[in-house]
Order: C-alpha cells, then sequence, then structure tokens
C-alpha cells in the first residue's frame, strides 16, 4: 500500500514538472494534424466515373472550383447525369461547376449534361465549334446561352490557368480541321491537365487522324494518366501516340458488355507495353485519382 502511495506522488511530481512539455508537445501534434489538414487542401482529385458506354469525368481543384470534362450518356429513359453525375457531384458538394468542356457533341459525352445543367450552373463551357444537329446538343447548348454561360472555341497550343499550379493546354481542336472532318470524333477536343509535376490526358473520341493531327507536339503530350481515346476502340491509340504520351496509368470508359465490343484486344495489348495499370470501368467501376502535384494515387471510396 505504501509503495502505491509512494509511486502516485513520484508520478504526480514528474506531471508538474514536465507539464510544459506535456502542453508543448500537444500543441505540436495538434498543429501537425492541422498542416495535414492544410496540406490535404492542395490536393488535386481527378474523377472518371462510371457511365456505361460513355465519358464523364470530374476535376476538383486544389482552391475549390470545379472542372468538368463531359456528362455521360442519356438514351431512351436511361439518363447516366442523372444516374450517376448529379449524385457524383452531391457527394463532392459542387454547387457550380467553373469550366466544362464538352469534347464533342456526341450524346453518349454530352447527354448527361441536359439534367446536370437544370440543375447545376455552369460558368464557362469549351465546345468544338461544329454546328451540329441532334436534340440533346441543341437542348444543352440553348440551357448553356440561357444561363449566361461565355461558350467558347479553344485554339491549338492554348492555356488557361486555373490555380497558381494548375493549368489545362489544349491541343485541339484545329478550326480549319474541324470544318473538314467528316468523322466527328476526330474533331474532339484533346487537352492535358497539369498540376505541379503531374499530368493528365484527355482525348474524347479521337481516332487515327486526328492523333496524327497532334503528333508535331511530342514530349508535350507525354502524360502521367491517359484517358484512352473512343473507348478503346481500334480506331484510336496507335503506337505513335502511345509511344508519345508514355501513360503510367490508362483508363478506359466503357460499358459493360457493350455492342461495339470496345474495348479492342489489340489495343489492349499495346497500351499494356507501357503500362500494366490499366483500369476499365466496365470491370472496376469507376476511378478517383489524387495528385498533391508530386504523386498521383488511387483513392478508395467503396
Amino acid at each position: 500500500m505504501i509503495y502505491f502511495i509512494v509511486l502516485s506522488m513520484v508520478f504526480l511530481s514528474l506531471m508538474n514538472k514536465y507539464r510544459k512539455y506535456a502542453i508543448f508537445s500537444g500543441l505540436l501534434i495538434g498543429s501537425t494534424f492541422i498542416w495535414k489538414i492544410a496540406i490535404s487542401a492542395q490536393n488535386l482529385n481527378v474523377i472518371y466515373m462510371d457511365v456505361g458506354q460513355g465519358d464523364a469525368i470530374l476535376v476538383t481543384l486544389p482552391n475549390k472550383k470545379t472542372l468538368m470534362i463531359d456528362g455521360g450518356q442519356r438514351f431512351g429513359r436511361k439518363d447516366y447525369g442523372e444516374l450517376v453525375v448529379k449524385p457524383v457531384l452531391k457527394y463532392f458538394e459542387i454547387n457550380r461547376i467553373n469550366w466544362l468542356v464538352m469534347t464533342h457533341p456526341h450524346s453518349d459525352h454530352i447527354g448527361g449534361l441536359v439534367s446536370v445543367g437544370e440543375s447545376v450552373p455552369i460558368d464557362t463551357a469549351f465546345y468544338t465549334g461544329l454546328d451540329y444537329n441532334s436534340w440533346v446538343y441543341k437542348t444543352v447548348m440553348v440551357k448553356l446561352a440561357e444561363d449566361s454561360a461565355s461558350i467558347v472555341q479553344p485554339f491549338p497550343g492554348q492555356v488557361l490557368s486555373l490555380t497558381k499550379d494548375c493549368y489545362l493546354m489544349f491541343f485541339t481542336p484545329d478550326s480549319n480541321f474541324v470544318k473538314h472532318s467528316r468523322n466527328i470524333n476526330n474533331t474532339s477536343i484533346v487537352m492535358k491537365l497539369v498540376y505541379g509535376g503531374t499530368s493528365f490526358l484527355f482525348t474524347g473520341d479521337l481516332e487515327l487522324e486526328g492523333e496524327a493531327q497532334i503528333l508535331q507536339y511530342n514530349a508535350a503530350l507525354k502524360s502521367d494518366v491517359l484517358k484512352v481515346g473512343h473507348h478503346g476502340s481500334k480506331t484510336s491509340s496507335s503506337e505513335y501516340f502511345l509511344e508519345r504520351v508514355l501513360p503510367k496509368i490508362a483508363v478506359v470508359s466503357v460499358g459493360y458488355k457493350n455492342k461495339f465490343r470496345h474495348p479492342n484486344k489489340d489495343v489492349m495489348k499495346r497500351i499494356s507495353r507501357y503500362t500494366e495499370n490499366i483500369h476499365r470501368t466496365d470491370q472496376l467501376g469507376a476511378l478517383w485519382l489524387r495528385s498533391d502535384g508530386t504523386n498521383i494515387w488511387e483513392v478508395n471510396w467503396k
């Protein structure tokens, strides 16, 4: 009993003696926690949504602004804007899209924007400049105009600053090429998102002819992450293109057992020579990548 009394007195004495160190340690731990929160706030998030046989990509920037690339498909009663895109925006507490890029007018890329545009304001929309005759395309364009969004056709070589350390570089569309191209896919807006030392390349449905038009950019095409063109079709992802991009991660946005039999086996084999990290949304679902400007890693949100 006496032993425990003495031990308690020694313990209390030590606590009193080292109280200032305990307080300092607490402050240090607290400041470290706050520092980690501040650092995490500097992350860039890129979410490749699972919208079946279509494309929809959300980018949240370190300054909390938002970039959206395409909006998924809409056909019949199946609206991926309503089913997938809007719930994802709600998950990330996004109530405004600062920049929207419509890579090209096909409904599997912009169909979901009809319902998205009804509930989320859009500040600036980039488009190919095409006058495309479809209900979906006209509905989206009319809604953007009614909401006074800036509708802009980017040009090759244009650089758009998004934050201090983050920017978009456009490789297409070339107005003259768009005007004379018979293939809508080859008019796709192709751009590279750069954050610090990390990069993401988005290709829409660009095919071989379109790829040939941008090979001149050579090393500028090199990117850590490649959104594979045209859902992995045999008409895209040439050897010449891939050897310039040199992706570490390849993302294929494709529908489960789709009627086009995308992605093409030969294309997947070709890509695998550059990276084994190939993410197919038909097999693995949506992909959430995060960058701190130095590294890119996958975030598990399931």
